[in-house]
């Protein structure tokens, strides 16, 4: 065990190993791994004080919510802006480290942190519109972004677990350019409307490009070869068990799917053929 490791916590390298498993084995080299490192080092000290994941994923939704009311009150209130939306952005990843660091990954902190982060988006969208930008511009921006996420979440409840591949737009990339463009505005505030302006559009049109790339990225790991399909019923299919109603395709069900016969009772499902009467209990 490394000297200046605290006992009992996983290693930079086992980090990396559990993270790009949970990410559909996505490479931890270049700017993810050396992002991945410094979050590593600001969570080991919050995996010593056994700090909640939870606890930490709320933080981060409170940080990035005062990010709009900031970028109300003038230029400065916009640096300020700019400032909590990269904390947020901080937080939103020490949460996942330190799950991981604290053996504490649980699919309801999944949902958590997914919620928060539609969340936050929405906080960024709503900052930039304080600041001046249009709303509907902004609107459409968060809009963008929360369908890429929502259409990675129907692929993953297909059974698809791998990413497939990193957008243009990720949610770094929305911390960045609405971080980015508040700092102009605040520096710069006889342009203010232009610098929030253009981070607006400029998300816009990131977002429409991510999107894009989301789907073609989703359709190619969905329909390679090999596969796996959804059962679908059709007007041929088969029910074994009498428990399917298939009307919706036009067609009656041959039995009844609570007591598993013929609807009709004594009507033989073959047409043109009468069952024979059914023999009462012998005494």
């Amino acid at each position: 065990m490394s000297p200046d490791r605290p006992r009992g916590t996983p290693s930079r390298a086992d980090y990396l190993r559990t993270w790009s498993s949970l990410h559909g084995e996505v490479p931890t080299t270049g700017l993810v791994g050396w992002w991945l490192t410094f979050t590593y080092a600001l969570a080991r000290p919050l995996a010593v004080l056994r700090i909640s994941p939870h606890l930490v994923t709320i933080l981060g939704l409170d940080v990035a919510a005062l990010a709009w009311p900031l970028a109300a009150t003038g230029p400065a209130g916009r640096l300020f802006a700019a400032l909590a939306v990269v904390a947020s952005g901080v937080i939103d990843n020490l949460d996942g480290a330190l799950a991981v660091l604290t053996r504490r990954v649980t699919r309801w902190g999944y949902v958590l942190d997914s919620l928060c982060d539609r969340l936050a988006d929405a906080c960024y969208g709503a900052a930039l519109w304080a600041a001046g930008a249009p709303g509907g511009v902004c609107l459409a921006a968060v809009g963008l972004s929360w369908l890429q996420e929502y259409a990675r979440a129907r692929a993953g409840a297909t059974g698809m677990t791998r990413i497939g591949g990193v957008t243009v737009a990720e949610r770094p990339t929305r911390v960045l350019i609405t971080a980015m463009f508040l700092v102009g505005a605040g520096l710069f505030p006889q342009r203010g409307s232009i610098w929030v302006w253009l981070g607006a559009f400029a998300w816009l049109a990131v977002g429409a490009i991510g999107l894009l790339q989301t789907l073609v990225i989703l359709h190619r790991e969905l329909t390679e070869p090999g596969e796996r399909h959804l059962p679908v019923l059709s007007a041929d299919a088969e029910d074994p068990d009498g428990t399917v109603d298939i009307r919706e395709n036009g067609r009656t069900p041959s039995r009844d799917p609570v007591r598993g016969r013929d609807p009709a009772g004594d009507r033989d499902p073959v047409p043109g053929r009468r069952r024979p009467p059914r023999r009462g209990p012998s005494t």
